[in-house]
């Protein structure tokens, strides 16, 4: 059944269905977002006149937007032509207004990616829960975008081994050839972070509830750079750490052996590897969440990892049994690829590796205090 709630901005009559009173909804007229709920129908007119300018406004607000037909003598000219000056002059007083001419499809879910977030402790049940929930009604698609970005690295490392090959029946110099290593590996891992980085964005629309557009898995360029910063700064950190908590240790070992053998060496290097394995997982675990909030908070390198760290506190050890979890699935999906002839495998992993997506973002989604939207539009409350 469906309930006319007012717009408070241009108070444009809409015509909702009760399942979706008290969640947000997007005006067709004017794209404001608002709760629709019963107290929206007591909004101020002059509240909403202060908005309106133009003789034609007035008539703009007597349309209906619920299908009941009540807009007028002529919906299609009168308050068609009303509704088209009020949005040119929004447009023109307002260069930062919301597109007026947004799609009534969207009038459920705010589109407005890398809003307000705040920190939240969250738990396993949750993230899996509603990773569960997204996945089921957008398998396909996510498993589009697990081949789409498998079929680009596969396609990259073919045309890399193709180019170091012919080098080597070029009987070029090895020191050019090493180099040339170096330069082909260099250029395909900034490529394959690049799709990344896209992958990621189109698994933030689907955790969102947005229409997906597979073009945008190669709109990552402008977060490029920063990506790649944050994942130099965790290599130094690790790389750092490792040699701090073992190269002591064996030092240690060495200076009372003084002697520099495998015997005498290996037992301090064993002691601080043991050393090194928790905190290696706890710095990783902390920054891993840098390049979400690379492309969806638009945020610098050095910004991206200290937010990451700050947001993960109190959340590391939820990421890290997720991490269990989602090895375990891809351990099914090989075990049931290999009862099935092998034949299943490909398309299993392919489906484990897109459920492991979704879980990404989605842990994301709810350590930053944002909705998750099921596909059928409604919000999940974080």
């Amino acid at each position: 059944m469906s309930v006319e709630v007012s717009c408070p901005k241009c108070s444009a009559v809409l015509g909702i269905s009760e399942e979706n009173l008290d969640r947000r909804s997007r005006c067709p007229s004017c794209s404001h977002v608002f709760v629709a709920n019963a107290a929206a129908r007591e909004t101020d007119s002059e509240e909403a006149s202060n908005d309106q300018s133009g003789a034609g406004a007035s008539e703009a607000n007597s349309v209906r937007f619920s299908g009941s037909g009540d807009s007028g003598p002529d919906p299609l000219v009168d308050s068609g032509l009303a509704i088209a000056a009020d949005r040119l002059e929004n447009l023109s007083g307002d260069s930062n207004a919301p597109n007026p001419y947004a799609p009534a499809s969207t009038q459920f879910f705010e589109e407005v990616g890398g809003g307000e977030i705040s920190p939240k402790l969250v738990t396993v049940d949750e993230v899996i829960s509603k990773s569960w929930g997204v996945f089921k009604v957008n398998w396909a698609v996510a498993c589009v975008v697990v081949v789409i970005l498998s079929g680009v690295n596969y396609g990259a490392t073919f045309i890399q081994n193709l180019l170091v090959s012919f080098s080597g029946f070029l009987s070029i110099d090895p020191t050019y050839v090493f180099v040339l290593h170096l330069v082909l590996y260099a250029i395909f891992w900034v490529l394959g972070l690049w799709m990344q980085l896209g992958q990621s964005i189109v698994m933030l629309d689907i955790a969102r509830g947005r229409s997906v557009e597979f073009s945008r898995m190669f709109s990552a360029g402008p977060y490029l750079f920063a990506a790649i910063g944050t994942v130099l700064i965790l290599s130094v950190a690790v790389a750092s750490l490792g040699l701090v908590l073992i190269g002591i240790p064996t030092a240690i070992a060495f200076a009372a052996t003084r002697e520099m053998t495998i015997e005498s060496t290996g037992i301090g290097g064993l002691v601080g590897l043991v050393l090194f394995v928790i905190p290696m997982i706890i710095v990783t675990l902390g920054l891993s969440m840098s390049q979400l909030f690379v492309v969806d908070q638009r945020l610098g390198a050095w910004d991206s990892i200290g937010m990451s760290w700050r947001y993960t506190s109190g959340n590391k050890l939820t990421l890290f049994l997720i991490g269990i979890v989602i090895s375990g699935v891809f351990l099914v999906a090989a075990i049931v690829g290999l009862l099935l002839f092998c034949f299943g495998i490909i398309p299993a992993m392919i489906a484990a590796g897109g459920f492991a997506s979704i879980v990404y973002v989605v842990f994301y989604l709810c350590m930053t205090n944002q909705p998750v939207v099921i596909s059928d539009g409604n919000e999940v409350p974080t």
